[in-house]
Formats: C-alpha cells, structure tokens, sequence
C-alpha cells in the first residue's frame, strides 16, 4: 500500500511523453520512440532516488527497527524496479498498438484550462520567481498558523498530541517478587472487575498476560479512536475504582510515559534487611 501511489508514476509520465508526440501528428512508431527516449532518463533518475533512501537500511543494521524498515525497503523497491520496466517496454508497446489511427480531439474545457495553466506557470516560474515565492511563502506559513490554532495542535515533542489513541493499558507494578501463578491470581482478580463494567465502560475487547514478577491488561473500545477527554476521565475511574491487593500498583502506561517515552521509572530493591534497604533507598533517590 506504500507503494502503490508511485507505481504508475512512471506508467503516467512515459505515456503522456507518447501522448504528446501523437498529438503532434508524428506516426505510433516514432512518437513511442521519441516520448520514451525523452523521459527515459528521468524516470530511471526518479524511480533510483526512492530505492536509494532504503539501501542503507537494508545492507546494515540487524536490530528490530532495521528489520522492519528493511522488509518495507525491499518490497517498495522491488515494486518499483518492476513498474519501471513495464513503463518502458510493455507500455510504449501497447501504446504503439492503440494509437494507431486518427487522435481524438481535446475537449474545448480542457484545452482552455491548458492555457491558462501555461500562462500561470509562464508568469509566476519564468517570468517572476521571486515574486511569485515571497508570496506563497507567507501565504503557507499563514495558512498553516491558521490551521494549528483552529485545531488546537501544539508542536510539543514530548507530548500525545496528534496520537492515535485506540486502547488503555494497565501495567502491575509489584513491590515485592511475585512468581508466576501469584501475578495470574492478581491479573484474574482485576481481569474480572473489568468484565463486570465492560458495558459500563464500553469495553469491547480485553486482553490481559501474566508473566513472573509481572503482568497487565489492555482495554479496546467499542468507539475504536479514542479522545482525551474520554481517556482522562477513564483513568480516573480506574485508579480510584480498580480493586485494592495488596503489593500491587496499577501503572497506565499511556499517561506516565508508557509507548511514548520514559517520562518515569521506578527502581525495586529486595532483600531481607529492612533498615538496610531504607538507607539503600535514600541513597538511590538521591
């Protein structure tokens, strides 16, 4: 889907070049020739700058990102190294094949637009460029202010504005080791007060896992995107209403930093000394 925009990028730049030299009068044959031979060259230019972007990721790097990005790489790539040698073989053929006989005349509505498109770019890209930009530059940035403000964004790098919020997640912070089959009481406990408001709550989903000295559940939505508004005032409920066990804190990833970055974290010491632990601790606040 990446890449299906710029797979008739090529086809439609070869075939207006053919379209055009058969407007002109000249034979199939050689308006083929002559359009494919004029963009020959851009079009291999075009189509080697986006596989170019890719290489890097695909020779080096063998973390997880690299893979990811190397399997979208090499699928785009291979798509477009195949439209580029169909629009320069299997299309010149078959427009070789299909415009023979007389051209069809242009409607008269398109031929004005035409002209007027020709006398806009004669006048502001050849005639006065720098007019023509010290306009739309403000033109752009005002337009986008207006835009901003309008929709309430803020350029906030570190915030959640402009994310697609499709679900909750409720992280188990233990303070103490728990082993496998403890962490799977403590997730069923909360995994079944959630069931009991699942209407309430309009949950549509819950996935939930348990792990040893770990665990968590996940709530999907019967409204799909989620807003702000709806999340804050869900958190709340949960935090003041989920059910109290003991060792256990309930942390909502999504809020402190969970998937966006690491706005908190926590430290766990264990041991038996519990004087010991507490200058332990000063220490490591400090």
């Amino acid at each position: 889907m990446l890449g299906v925009g710029m797979l008739v990028d090529n086809a439609v730049v070869v075939l207006e070049a053919i379209h055009r030299h058969l407007h002109l009068g000249r034979p199939p044959l050689v308006a083929v020739l002559r359009g494919t031979r004029e963009v020959g060259r851009a079009v291999v230019a075009s189509t080697l700058t986006t596989i170019i972007v890719f290489a890097p990721v695909v020779v080096t790097g063998n973390d997880e990102i690299a893979v990811w990005l190397a399997e979208v790489g090499v699928t785009i790539s291979v798509t477009l190294i195949a439209s580029l040698l169909m629009s320069l073989t299997v299309i010149p053929v078959l427009a070789s094949r299909i415009g023979r006989g007389a051209m069809p005349s242009e409607p008269r509505w398109l031929q004005r637009l035409r002209r007027g498109y020709q006398q806009v770019l004669c006048w502001s890209a050849l005639r006065h460029p720098l007019l023509t930009t010290m306009v739309l530059l403000p033109l752009l940035m005002g337009g986008t202010i207006a835009l901003m403000k309008a929709t309430g964004f803020q350029a906030d790098p570190f915030g959640d504005e402009g994310q697609r919020r499709e679900s909750l997640s409720i992280s188990f912070d233990f303070t103490d080791p728990v082993d496998y089959h403890l962490a799977s009481a403590y997730v069923a406990r909360t995994e079944e007060y959630l069931e009991g408001r699942r209407e309430e709550l309009q949950v549509r989903d819950i996935y939930s896992y348990y792990v040893g000295d770990g665990g968590g559940i996940t709530l999907f939505f019967e409204d799909g995107v989620l807003d702000e508004a709806f999340l804050r005032e869900l958190r709340q409920d949960l935090r003041d209403n989920l059910p109290v066990q003991a060792g256990l804190k309930y942390r909502f990833g999504d809020d402190e930093g969970g998937g966006v970055g690491a706005r908190t974290f926590s430290v766990t010491l264990h041991g038996r000394e519990t004087e010991v632990l507490r200058d332990i601790a000063a220490t490591v606040e400090y």
